[in-house]
């Protein structure tokens, strides 16, 4: 055998492994234990693909995009852009969170962008009556800000069952993925002027129990990625373009217990608290995300990279630390948390688990097991 012919079959095997190599690295993995749906990609949990878009991919299809954008260079040119949130209690703490630390006016901000908390508290995935008392909130609320519901222009919502499901993973995620349309239909009735709605998931369930804890919380991701994913799909009477405000489900909130009150579920007010965490979550998503940040932003807006992917750097081998927003004005919410924090949280993070792979998504080490399909 010449000496080319030796390095040629070299070659052609070197080649051969690193194809392999690279195969065994694609192939789509099953998780029995919960990864963060942009993490997640086109891996699946429970058969189920993640992502937080069709296809595994964390950002609209192109011809989707084309029309949130074309809505959101719209929006940037209007006087005022009216953003209506509507929902549960955590939707509220998360709104109140969002104007407490400053980031729904002030420096940086559209001063078109009017904010108008319409959450309520104790008011779970109930918003399937056109007549329940729970739509009279977003009309006090833009009535206290001299506006009614014409002038509402996008609407955050998120919202979700009082317990846990006694139906399995992935049925009572589509429950709640059809509960959420009969309330996406009504609010298109409710306020027909809307031209954007954009859905957020639920945040990590540090211990709650009774109230929706984990897994519960995080499946019900699905239900509004499918719920996005059916607008994609929709070809006549679609109404307003529905997408991702943010992904809220981050496990290492696991080891934030400061994030929470007693209750394990609810968020916590004021600087290092939870409330404060999520706001920065949904600043940071609306920053960089190209259907927000036009109307949202003041001045030009930076290029954005659609992910609506909390922003936070995490580093799997080390313990990862709350966020710490930098703004300083504080307006006043439209309404007070239901809840109040308690002085002392004790934490008990979970063990960091092993990679049994050669590659691992990198919230890995968050979780305390994960289990790999056939």
């Amino acid at each position: 055998m010449t000496q080319r012919v030796r390095h040629g079959a070299a070659a052609f095997i070197l080649l051969l492994i690193a194809f392999v190599l690279v195969g065994e690295r694609a192939a789509a993995v099953d998780y029995t234990t919960p990864i963060p749906l942009p993490e997640l990609t086109a891996d699946t949990y429970f058969g189920e693909q993640g992502g937080l878009y069709p296809g595994g991919q964390n950002t609209p299809p192109a011809g989707y995009l084309a029309e949130l954008d074309a809505v959101a260079n719209n929006l940037a040119n209007e006087p005022q852009v009216v953003v209506l949130s509507l929902g549960m209690s955590m939707m509220q703490n998360a709104s109140n969170g969002f104007m407490q630390a400053g980031y729904a006016s002030g420096p940086g901000v559209n001063p078109a962008f009017t904010f108008i908390n319409g959450a309520i508290g104790s008011k779970q995935q109930n918003w399937v009556d056109p007549n329940n008392s729970v739509w009279n909130r977003g009309t006090q609320a833009l009535a206290g800000a001299g506006l009614n519901a014409s002038q509402v222009d996008v609407v955050f919502y998120h919202n979700a069952w009082a317990g846990p499901s006694s139906e399995p993973f992935p049925q009572h995620a589509v429950t709640m993925k059809n509960s959420a349309q009969i309330t996406l239909d009504i609010i298109h009735d409710k306020y027909p002027n809307v031209s954007l709605i954009l859905v957020t998931n639920r945040h990590y369930a540090l211990s709650a129990t009774s109230k929706h804890p984990e897994p519960w919380a995080y499946e019900e991701g699905f239900s509004w990625k499918w719920l996005i994913e059916e607008r994609i799909d929709c070809t006549a009477d679609c109404g307003a373009p529905v997408a991702w405000l943010a992904n809220q489900w981050v496990p290492s909130w696991a080891n934030e217990p400061q994030y929470y009150v007693s209750d394990g579920l609810h968020l916590s007010p004021g600087p290092g608290g939870g409330q404060y965490a999520s706001a920065e979550i949904w600043h940071n998503a609306m920053s960089t995300t190209s259907y927000i940040a036009p109307w949202y932003l003041a001045g030009p807006s930076p290029t954005a990279t659609n992910t609506a992917v909390p922003t936070q750097t995490q580093t799997p081998t080390s313990t990862p630390t709350g966020p710490t927003p930098t703004a300083t004005s504080t307006p006043s919410p439209s309404s007070t948390p239901t809840v109040t924090p308690t002085a002392e949280f004790t934490s008990t993070p979970t063990a960091t688990a092993v990679c049994p792979r050669d590659w691992c998504p990198p919230w890995w080490s968050y979780l305390p097991t994960v289990g790999k399909g056939n």
